[in-house]
C-alpha cells in the first residue's frame, strides 16, 4: 500500500500506496513502440535468460525473496520463486508463497465494487452517506457531494495524510479509522489535481462491503464481500486479508533496510498497519493467484476457465481516467493508467512496511508481469528491472536495457547509503540522547518514547536513532532501523518544552514532551 525514500515524511506514502513502475517507463523508452507488435513465446532459452536475470538482480540488489509470474495471450506462461521467504531461513519462496500486495489491493477493491454494481447492491453514484450512515469528512459540502466512485478516483482534493495510519494503528478498528476522517479537510478543489488518499479509498471499500453484509463489522464485511465477488470467482483461493490465516499458510516475512543498507527481518505483526484500512492495501496473495487476477483484468472480467466475474462495462468503468497525475499518466478507480511504448498500460503497485509488489499489464497484447518481493525500498528497483527484462524477452521491438538499468540502480543505491551515513552521527553523544529522553505526544499520533540509550519506541515498532545537524544549529533525530530508516524528526523547543516535528504534508506534526522518563 506505501517504497524506499530516506526521509520519514517522504517514505510514508510508499508504505501504503505508490505509483506506476518507473522501470517500465524509464528514460529512453520514448523511442520504443509496441504498436502492432506480437509477443513472442516465453520458452526454452528465453525462460533460461529470464531465470538467470532475476536471480542475478536479486543477489545484486540484496532482495531476500521474490516471486514472479508472466501472462502471455491471457495464459500463465511463467511462474518462479527466488530466494528465501525469510532471510537466513531454509524455506524457499515459491509461486504460491503469500506476500502482502499493498495497493494492488485497490484494484481488487474496485473490481469488488464493480461486481456489486452488476448485482444491484450498489451504484457507482450511490451517495456515500447512504451506504455508510454517519460517515463524514471535515467539510460538510464535500461530505454531501461524495458518491461511491469518488472514493477511489484520487480526485476529491482530500490529502494522503498517512502519518496517523503508520504511527498509531495497534488495536485501531476500521470504524475508528473512518471516524478520524471527520477531522480531515480537502487541500485542493474537487477534480483540481491528483491526490492519493488511502483513507478515502478505504471508506468506499467499506461502504460497498457494508451494503453487501450490513450485519457484520466493517472489516469482516469487506473480507466477505471481496472473497465472494472477486477472490473465489477468480480462483484466488489462498489470497486473504486475515493475518492469522497468513501466519498458518506458506508466507514470506517482511523485511526492510537499515540506514547502512543492511537487510533486517521485521515481525509479521508489523503489517497490522493495513488492517484498519483494508480495502486500500490488506490483501495477501501469491504470484500464481495475482496472475489469475491479471488474466481476468485482461479478459475484461472473465476468469481463467471462463467464469464471468464482472461485466466488461463495469470493469472498464474502473479504467476511465478521472484525473491526470504529475507525469501525465492517469488514475482511474483504484487503477494506474498510462501509455508506454505507444500503447495503453495498467500499472498497479504497492508497498507496506516490509513488502513491495508490482504488476504491469498491456491490455492490447494480453501480456502482464507480476513481481512480488519481501522487502521495501530496493524491492521497487528489483521489480522495475525484472519487469523490463520480461518485456524485452517477450517483444523483439524492445532493446535490451534491463542489465544496464540494474547496474545503474545498484550504483545509485550504494551512493545513497554512503550519502545517508555521511550525514548522520550513528552513535550520538550520551548527553544529547539524555537531553531528549522522554515521552512525546500528539493527539492524532499517540505517543513516542525516546530513551537515553538511543532508542525510539512508537509502540507498534521500535528503532535506534542517530543525530543529524539541521539549519541554524538545530538537530534532528534520524531513525537507523527499518521500517523507517532515514526518517527524520526535527528537534525543537527547549528544556521546558521539548518538541519533535515530522514534516509531512498537508501539515507538520509537532509532538510535545509530556514526561521526562525514558521508559515506556
Amino acid at each position: 500500500m506505501i517504497g524506499g525514500q530516506r526521509v520519514l515524511a517522504l517514505l510514508l506514502p510508499i508504505a501504503i500506496g505508490c505509483g506506476p513502475s518507473p522501470g517500465v517507463r524509464s528514460a529512453g523508452t520514448r523511442d520504443e513502440s509496441l504498436v502492432g507488435a506480437t509477443p513472442r513465446a516465453l520458452d526454452g532459452p528465453r525462460v533460461e535468460a529470464l531465470d538467470a536475470f532475476i536471480e542475478h538482480a536479486r543477489v545484486t540488489l540484496e532482495v531476500p525473496g521474490a516471486s514472479v509470474a508472466v501472462v502471455r495471450g491471457r495464459e500463465l506462461v511463467y511462474e518462479r520463486g527466488f530466494g528465501e521467504r525469510t532471510l537466513g531461513g531454509a524455506q524457499p519462496a515459491t509461486p504460491h508463497t503469500l506476500f502482502l500486495i499493498g495497493s494492488i489491493t485497490k484494484s481488487l477493491t474496485t473490481m469488488m465494487q464493480a461486481a456489486l454494481v452488476d448485482a444491484g447492491t450498489v451504484r457507482w453514484d450511490s451517495r456515500l452517506t447512504d451506504l455508510l450512515p454517519g460517515f463524514a469528512v471535515g467539510d460538510a459540502a464535500l461530505t454531501e457531494r461524495l458518491v461511491l466512485w469518488h472514493t477511489s478516483c484520487a480526485c476529491t482534493g482530500m490529502p494522503q495524510q498517512d502519518v496517523e495510519t503508520l504511527l498509531e494503528y495497534g488495536g485501531v478498528s476500521p470504524e475508528a479509522r473512518l471516524a478520524s476522517m471527520r477531522a480531515m479537510t480537502p487541500t485542493a478543489a474537487f477534480g483540481e489535481r491528483y491526490q492519493y488518499s488511502n483513507l478515502m479509498l478505504a471508506a468506499g471499500g467499506f461502504a460497498a462491503a457494508h451494503a453487501f453484509a450490513p450485519e457484520l463489522p466493517l472489516g469482516d464485511a469487506y473480507a466477505a464481500a471481496l472473497a465472494r465477488t472477486v477472490l473465489e470467482p477468480v480462483g484466488m483461493t489462498t489470497s486473504t486479508t486475515d493475518l492469522a490465516v497468513v501466519e498458518r499458510s506458506e508466507h514470506a516475512s517482511p523485511h526492510g533496510a537499515a540506514i547502512d543498507g543492511t537487510t533486517r527481518v521485521l515481525p509479521l505483526a508489523i503489517e497490522h498497519m493495513v488492517t484498519p484500512i483494508a480495502p486500500a492495501g490488506a490483501v495477501w496473495s501469491s504470484a500464481h493467484e495475482l496472475a489469475r487476477y491479471a488474466i481476468t483484468e485482461l479478459a475484461l472480467g472473465v476468469a481463467p476457465g471462463g467464469r464471468r466475474v464482472v461485466s466488461a462495462e463495469n470493469l472498464l468503468e474502473r479504467r476511465r481516467t478521472r484525473v491526470r497525475t504529475d507525469d501525465g499518466s492517469g488514475y482511474g478507480l483504484g487503477v494506474w493508467l498510462g501509455e508506454r511504448f505507444d500503447v495503453p498500460i495498467l500499472e498497479p503497485a504497492g508497498n507496506s512496511m516490509g513488502f513491495r509488489s508490482q504488476m504491469v499489464a498491456l491490455p492490447e497484447h494480453g501480456v502482464a508481469v507480476v513481481v512480488l518481493t519481501n522487502t521495501t525500498g530496493v524491492g521497487g528497483d528489483f521489480a522495475d528491472v525484472v519487469q523490463r527484462r520480461a518485456l524485452e524477452l517477450l517483444f523483439r521491438e524492445l532493446e535490451e536495457r534491463a542489465e544496464g538499468d540494474l547496474d545503474a540502480r545498484a550504483a545509485a543505491r550504494r551512493d545513497a547509503i554512503a550519502d545517508a551515513l555521511s550525514r548522520v552521527v550513528v552513535s550520538p553523544e550520551p548527553a544529547w540522547t539524555q537531553d531528549l529522553a522522554g515521552t512525546y505526544a500528539h493527539p492524532a499520533l499517540g505517543e513516542l518514547v525516546l530513551s537515553a540509550d538511543g532508542t525510539l519506541d512508537a509502540g507498534e515498532w521500535r528503532s535506534r536513532f542517530g543525530q543529524r545537524s539541521e539549519h541554524e544549529g538545530s538537530s534532528a533525530v534520524v531513525l537507523l532501523d527499518p521500517p523507517f530508516a532515514g526518517g527524520v524528526l526535527v528537534v525543537g523547543g527547549d528544556e521546558a518544552r521539548r518538541t519533535l516535528t515530522i514534516h509531512q504534508p498537508p501539515h507538520p506534526y509537532e509532538l510535545v514532551r509530556v514526561g521526562s522518563t525514558g521508559a515506556r
